[in-house]
């Protein structure tokens, strides 16, 4: 489940002023809701963390679903499931897709309800049906394992393309994966090579290692011990020791 931060909820950008607080705060204690996630965030920019999750629990209150959202991603981290599930439950229910996703996970993990692969399944396929990228590919890893569902490769390349185009680095890694090893689809390097750049140049962490080994060992590519070096290196920064270690000793080598 993704923590997003308090910032990240905020749909309207009002410049406060010192002079502003006392209406603002007259505002939502009415219940405005622009109002309270206007002071969410002035007080974040104060550091006054105390009275910012005051006005994000104001916003959650007042039926605002990213508020909601992200209470519950909150209470989680807090231990407190039962809480976590009233305000996902909440969000959801006001097709909020990114907590759709969380409750999802909720349900296939059994965290503060009974686990439901059927319920969690269904969730998830709502969300990714509406576009939201990370069920995509969780739907995508569904069809791969065949968690709940009859296993189809093709299926799974269905979804991982989805969230794919929208540029999430763990579904182009998924897609290259399939093109690497020829499930779903003809067994394709160049793509898969080019799915792996797409998601290493974001930072994912197996692609950046996959490159350079691919590189490495000229696996449907030409043998190229720079560019092997280079992505060797982009994951030991990210404190993979493998990956260092093949980085190092490339580097010992000159890298040619």
């Amino acid at each position: 489940m993704k923590t997003l931060l308090f910032s990240s909820l905020l749909l309207f950008s009002l410049s406060i002023k010192a002079q502003n607080i006392d209406s603002l705060t007259t505002l939502a204690s009415n219940g405005n809701v622009e109002a309270q996630l206007s002071l969410l965030d002035y007080y974040m920019g104060q550091n006054n963390r105390a009275k910012a999750f005051e006005y994000l629990q104001a916003a959650a209150a007042s039926n605002h679903a990213p508020s909601q959202h992200t209470m519950g991603v909150v209470s989680q981290q807090q231990g407190d499931s039962a809480a976590a599930l009233k305000f996902l439950r909440a969000s959801a229910g006001q097709d909020y897709l990114p907590a759709m996703h969380d409750l999802a996970v909720f349900y296939m993990n059994g965290w503060g309800v009974e686990p439901s692969m059927e319920e969690a399944l269904k969730l998830f396929k709502e969300a990714a049906d509406k576009g939201y990228a990370d069920s995509q590919n969780n739907m995508g890893n569904i069809y791969t394992n065949g968690a709940g569902v009859e296993q189809d490769y093709v299926e799974a390349k269905r979804y991982y393309e989805l969230a794919s185009d929208q540029g999430l680095p763990l579904a182009q890694f998924n897609l290259g994966a399939l093109y690497m090893e020829g499930k779903g689809v003809e067994k394709n390097m160049s793509k898969a090579v080019e799915l792996f750049t797409l998601a290493g140049g974001q930072g994912h962490l197996e692609s950046q290692k996959n490159l350079g080994v691919i590189y490495k060992l000229g696996m449907g590519v030409e043998v190229d011990l720079a560019k092997a070096q280079y992505w060797f290196g982009l994951a030991g920064k990210q404190g993979d020791q493998d990956a260092m270690k093949a980085f190092l000793e490339l580097n010992k080598g000159g890298g040619q």
